[in-house]
């Protein structure tokens, strides 16, 4: 999936997720799959998992950078 600016990423509470507000305000949803024995991961680390997935496809888009020496 491919997140076009601008992006403004809404973050649920675990159990209840987002008011039916917020969800109506929302163009997408997106859940993070769970392998194994944990069934949820906590709010901070989801939300980090979504803004480097953001960070990564924004820094795949721009020409390399010279190194600094």
């Amino acid at each position: 999936m491919r997140y076009q600016p601008p992006v403004l990423l809404l973050a649920g509470e675990e159990r209840k997720g987002l008011t039916g507000e917020a969800l109506a305000a929302c163009d997408l949803q997106v859940r993070l799959p769970m392998v194994g024995r944990a069934d949820s991961l906590n709010l901070a680390l989801a939300g980090s998992v979504l803004l480097y997935e953001v960070f990564n496809q924004r820094r795949a888009g721009e020409p390399p950078r010279a190194r600094a020496k």
